[in-house]
């Protein structure tokens, strides 16, 4: 290799060479440069220094950026490696190489990082210009350049293989260390590890380094191992050799934490997550139980990796996903690309969404939460605690009721397009799993139809992705998003609701083994193996029980007694194209949405388990009957308790009989004659059993 003198040396340095590219060996000497575009007649081109900065948060995908102003830090200056080969090797001062954004603005794929660049000879001019054959490019700042490579206020550099083009071309400037300090970085044990220079801020990476002032020295002091879960640090300087070690060791303490909180996850059953019969949670299961072996004497930062990337794959499978179940409730929470939550709220006025930081949804009200109901396998209705269906709702007016988010009940819409009529059911939801770029969890989109046609001007209903703007506003696209903007991303955590039934076993009703009370603020579908009643009639002394027809719906707001043959719980699911059942005269009152305190002047008797067995008790003035259940009403007071009367089978307070009532003779079970009666005692009087009182 020819040999280059000092002096020429530093005249390359300055720019004042203006010999041609000999070869790409004998030109640009070792050292370190800040790089230029050499871009010539374009106005438009202005971001023209590179660096890099792995810590703004704008350059999320970490590109290398191109700026119109240059600085002194260590971002902005490149060491440069000239072995004689067709290549040099280049690296930045925070320890990357140079990242090329391919493609346009959402729709991205990345060059690199490349740490070796080829010059290529033929169109290169030293030092005005250097093309390299790894396409670095210089977008316009106009136009639709200027958005598809745009970070913020920055533009990245791209990727394009035209070497004939100005903006393919680059300087280099060299930049003096001459009686400054060089320090390169050292970082072990974490790919993630850095350190920090606290006088002026500047970040290095392995391999990186920071340039002292002349005659000035930088010590551990001065510097800050850079955060990395699950491990601690030790910074060192070596004052001789002037390399800084940064030393990472995991912590054990740390890796438990983190190998359950992967554990919680996989016994989760959150919505979105793979169900256990799935192969992605089998493959989860299996990582986690070998990574429970690890001890502290064999903990790396490779299992720490290994740990993150089994919980980050399980979480974004779509492999046989957990949906959401039939009769059960949940909250819908709206969740930004930055983190913000927002949960779905119900007024009269319309569903607004009310930001939270809660980390679960315990917290939340009434006015959130959701009964499902799976109508085929991806599609679900929803409805809410004040018997409203959920529907799209967005800022175009483009929706069904005023845009509120909500229906009355489930209905058909009604619209002629032209002269076709057309219907379509605005309360189905399609739900499928958010895949979009940047989803590091499992949410799921919400699609419906957006209804409106002659607002929203569509010539006919259509499919839509329920859509969050800015965390606080609904909107509508045809595409799932996840941007600083945009989101399509719903958390679904189960909740508790009072549509599961507890029934109580009776001995003491002819053909009645399991009994219960219930009612709700939509209709609700009867399940198999119950059968609802109502009170057709009642007196002072009995109440009159009518079956339900079957396939028939049990009206919202409305109280009924139920009765199973089939087990001691049944989920009363939201009905949908099911009729509601007419309750003609029913005496049932209910507590429908809300607990109810018993008021003098509702006549309100209960169902218990009392003196004279299983009946309606007189209710205590005050007392309170839960959410979603049923009392008996009389339009007069009658007696301390009401018998039923099903069809036939009676209760056994219909045979009891009021020793006051008149003055037959009463007898034991044996036949005596007794003068006195002993309470809870069961006697005999008229020819009929009653128990005293």
């Amino acid at each position: 290799m020819k040999k280059i003198s000092t002096l020429a040396l530093a005249l390359i340095a300055m720019g004042t060479v203006t010999s041609a590219w000999a070869t790409s060996t004998d030109n640009l000497p070792t050292g370190y440069y800040k790089i230029k575009s050499a871009v010539t007649g374009n106005s438009n081109i202005t971001n023209i220094h590179m660096f890099n900065d792995a810590f703004l948060e704008v350059n999320t995908p970490k590109a290398t950026l191109l700026s119109a102003l240059t600085a002194e830090t260590n971002n902005y200056i490149w060491y440069v490696t000239n072995t004689g080969g067709n290549k040099i090797s280049i690296v930045n001062g925070q320890g990357t190489g140079i990242k090329l954004e391919d493609g346009n603005k959402g729709s991205y794929s990345y060059k690199g990082p490349h740490k070796e660049l080829t010059p290529v000879d033929a169109n290169s001019t030293y030092p005005t210009s250097i093309y390299f054959s790894e396409g670095l490019y210089t977008p316009n700042t106009s136009g639709a350049q200027s958005t598809n490579h745009q970070y913020g206020s920055y533009t990245a550099a791209a990727y394009w293989a035209n070497a004939n083009a100005a903006t393919t071309k680059w300087s280099f400037e060299s930049v003096s260390v001459e009686n400054k300090g060089v320090y390169t970085v050292t970082v072990t044990g974490s790919a993630d590890g850095y350190v920090t220079r606290t006088a002026t801020s500047e970040h290095a990476f392995n391999g990186g380094f920071f340039i002292a002032a002349s005659g000035s020295t930088i010590s551990a002091d001065d510097l800050t191992a850079g955060t990395v879960e699950g491990f601690t640090s030790d910074v060192s300087v070596d004052a001789t050799t002037k390399v800084i070690t940064v030393a990472y060791a995991a912590d054990f303490t740390t890796w438990t934490s983190k190998l359950n909180e992967a554990k919680a996850v996989l016994a989760s059953k959150r919505i979105g997550y793979p169900v256990e019969t799935s192969t992605a949670y089998a493959t989860f299961k299996s990582a986690l139980d070998e990574l429970s072996k690890i001890t502290a004497e064999n903990l790396t930062s490779a299992k720490f990796t290994e740990l993150k990337t089994a919980v980050s794959t399980f979480k974004l499978s779509t492999d046989n996903i957990r949906m959401p179940e039939d009769g059960k409730a949940y909250t819908i929470t709206a969740v930004s690309k930055a983190g913000v939550k927002s949960y779905m709220n119900y007024a009269a006025s319309g569903y607004a969404l009310k930001t939270t930081d809660a980390a679960d949804n315990s917290s939340y009200p009434e006015t959130a939460k959701f009964v499902c109901h799976k109508v085929e396998d991806g599609k679900y209705v929803f409805v809410n605690n004040d018997g409203k269906f959920l529907t799209y709702k967005g800022y175009r007016n483009a929706a069904v009721n005023d845009n509120k988010g909500y229906t009355d009940g489930y209905v058909n819409i009604e619209y002629t397009v032209g002269t076709t009529p057309v219907s379509f059911n605005p309360q189905i939801f399609t739900l499928t799993k958010v895949t979009a770029a940047g989803v590091t969890d499992a949410y799921m989109n919400l699609m419906s139809k957006r209804g409106n046609i002659e607002k929203g001007n569509y010539a006919a209903p259509n499919d839509v992705y329920y859509t969050i703007k800015n965390s606080t506003g609904y909107d509508a696209y045809s595409s799932q998003y996840l941007t600083d903007t945009y989101s399509t991303a719903f958390l679904f955590e189960e909740t508790t609701y009072p549509n599961t039934v507890t029934f109580n076993t009776v001995s003491d009703v002819e053909g009645v083994s399991n009994l219960a009370t219930f009612s709700a603020p939509f209709a609700t579908v009867v399940p198999e193996g119950v059968t609802a009643y109502y009170v057709s009639t009642a007196d002072n002394t009995k109440a009159t029980m009518k079956a339900i027809e079957a396939g028939k719906a049990i009206p919202a707001n409305a109280g009924v007694i139920l009765t199973s043959t089939t087990g001691d719980e049944a989920t009363m699911i939201p009905a949908t194209t099911e009729t509601a059942a007419e309750l003609t005269g029913n005496k049932l009152g209910n507590s429908a949405g809300a607990d109810k305190t018993i008021a003098d002047g509702d006549n309100a008797y209960i169902l218990a388990k009392g003196d004279n067995g299983t009946a309606f008790y007189k209710g205590t003035i005050g007392s309170t009957l839960k959410a979603n259940k049923a009392y008996l009403t009389l339009d007069v007071v009658g007696g301390e308790a009401i018998s039923m009367n099903f069809g036939g089978n009676v209760t056994g307070i219909n045979q009891i009989v009021n020793a006051e009532q008149n003055n037959a003779p009463v007898y034991d079970l044996t036949g005596r004659r007794v003068v006195r009666t002993v309470k809870g005692g069961l006697y005999i009087k008229g020819g009929n059993k009653f128990i005293a009182r």
